[in-house]
């Protein structure tokens, strides 16, 4: 396993909270996660947490992902991994045996039964989490988006972005925050901190 780039400081992946990001991949060691930690540790007094994300794959579908996040995780300091929960198991694996105390739950669209146990997981474990849903027009409607909500009741942030197809195809109206308002305020009250974080 390598890191292929380290953010020393990032706020937008899941603000407000102060992380340096790690970006893990498939690799022969090649001294990175060492030169990873060595970073980390030099700012952790900046940092809220260490952030472990996978840019080609859902970072636990990666084999021996524990072994990374142990070699990049400062002792004392807390580790989120970026997943999109769709590996349950896998995250049980991970958050059961303690490699990582935070998740940030990635959903695109509607949650899926895998995705509700993470969350569910994350529940009954009492750890930190938050849940990044994505929107994605046609498939993202009130009740789609209510149904997350209502399978994360303890997470810490609930954060929305919205996919504007216009963005990737000139021939699509763009999406607007109007389109996503309806949605964003479907969730008012069932969880903490709905935040529109914009467009992707």
């Amino acid at each position: 396993m390598i890191a292929s780039r380290v953010q020393a400081m990032d706020t937008t992946i899941c603000p407000p909270l102060y992380l340096s990001v790690v970006h893990l991949e498939v690799g022969e060691d090649d001294g990175s996660l060492g030169a990873a930690l060595d970073r980390i540790t030099a700012n952790r007094d900046a940092l809220d947490a260490v952030a472990a994300v996978c840019d080609s794959a859902d970072i636990l579908s990666l084999p021996a992902v524990h072994k990374a996040l142990a070699a990049i995780r400062p002792k004392g300091m807390k580790l989120m991994v970026v997943t999109d929960g769709s590996l349950a198991s896998a995250m049980d694996d991970i958050v059961g045996a303690g490699y990582a105390d935070m998740a940030l739950i990635r959903i695109r669209g509607k949650a899926s039964d895998a995705q509700k146990e993470s969350m569910g997981l994350m529940e009954d474990y009492g750890y930190w989490y938050a849940v990044e849903a994505v929107i994605v027009p046609g498939v993202t409607d009130v009740s789609a988006i209510k149904d997350i909500a209502a399978s994360c009741p303890g997470c810490k942030r609930f954060l929305i972005r919205a996919v504007d197809p216009s963005r990737t195809d000139a021939k699509k109206d763009p999406l607007t925050e109007k389109d996503v308002r309806p949605l964003v305020q479907a969730v008012s009250g069932m969880v903490r901190n709905p935040t529109f974080l914009g467009f992707i």
